[in-house]
C-alpha cells in the first residue's frame, strides 16, 4: 500500500489525465505585417557551432561581441575586458554557484547601445568568464566580450526570432 494521502493521490491521477489528453496546437497565421516590421529594428545574430547566439552591441561606446543569454537576468563583461569598456566599479561581491563561489564586480551608470537605441544608466557585472568560454568548447565563444541578459533586452522591448537570426528592437 502506498503512503500517499488522498489529496496527494488525486494530484497525481489530475496529472496523468492531463498528459493523456490531446494537445491542440494553434498556427498562428503566415503574414507580414509591414506596419509591424516598421515598429523594429533588426539586429542581425551570429549562430555559433554549439547552437549559441551572438550579437554586437556598444558599452560605454565600445563594440563588443556579446552571448545572448534569455536565462540569465544579469548583463556581464569579462573581467580582462574591464578598461576596454570603460568600466568603473562601484561594489564587489561573492556570489555562489553551483561548484564554487566567484567574485562579481558591479558597475552602474554604463550606456548600452543596440542598433542604434540607447539605454543610459545599465548595470553590468564584471566576472571572469574564462570558465564558461572554456566549457562550452566553441572556437566563437572564446572572442565574446561578455553576456547580454534579460535585463537589458526587456528594456528595449526585444523580440528574437531564432528561425530568422535576428534580434528585432522596438523603436
Amino acid at each position: 500500500m502506498s503512503n500517499l494521502s488522498s489529496k496527494e493521490y488525486a494530484n497525481i491521477n489530475s496529472f496523468i489525465s492531463r498528459m493523456r489528453s490531446p494537445v491542440k496546437v494553434r498556427k498562428s497565421p503566415k503574414r507580414k505585417d509591414k506596419k509591424v516590421e516598421e515598429k523594429y529594428i533588426k539586429i542581425p545574430l551570429i549562430l555559433t557551432e554549439q547552437g549559441f547566439f551572438i550579437c554586437e552591441i556598444k558599452i560605454n561606446k565600445i563594440k563588443g561581441l556579446f552571448l545572448l543569454d534569455t536565462g540569465s537576468n544579469a548583463t556581464c563583461i569579462d573581467f580582462i575586458l574591464k578598461n576596454k569598456f570603460k568600466i568603473t566599479t562601484n561594489e564587489i561581491s561573492d556570489a555562489v554557484s553551483v561548484t564554487n563561489s566567484i567574485q562579481v564586480e558591479t558597475s552602474h551608470n554604463n550606456e548600452v547601445c543596440i542598433g542604434g537605441f540607447k539605454l543610459k544608466n545599465s548595470k553590468i557585472d564584471i566576472i571572469d568568464l574564462t570558465n564558461v568560454k572554456e566549457s562550452i568548447g566553441d572556437p566563437q565563444i572564446k572572442d565574446i566580450s561578455g553576456i547580454l541578459g534579460n535585463r537589458i533586452l526587456n528594456s528595449f522591448n526585444s523580440v528574437i526570432k531564432y528561425k530568422e537570426k535576428l534580434l528585432y528592437i522596438k523603436k
